[in-house]
């Protein structure tokens, strides 16, 4: 399933909740991802799905390192 959308040139993650759901979460999740990068974009919504996928099912939630600050990741030299 795809969880990104792009509009403007910003990205966003976007989800319909699941009917049982819909009264806590509403209709549709959608976060803007603080990147320009279809890539870094890509990996951050497959991450934000997982998680929301582990808390509709009711499964505890692992943790998970918090998603980087910058839009640029750097390889160390």
């Amino acid at each position: 399933m795809v969880y990104m959308t792009q509009q403007r040139g910003a990205f966003f993650f976007q989800m319909r909740v699941p009917r049982k759901h819909r009264a806590e979460f509403g209709e549709l999740i959608r976060v803007q991802i603080n990147t320009f990068d279809r890539e870094v974009a890509r990996i951050l919504s497959m991450n934000l799905a997982a998680q929301w996928l582990a808390r509709f099912s009711g499964l505890p939630l692992p943790a998970v390192a918090s998603a980087p600050q910058s839009t640029t990741l750097r390889a160390r030299l």
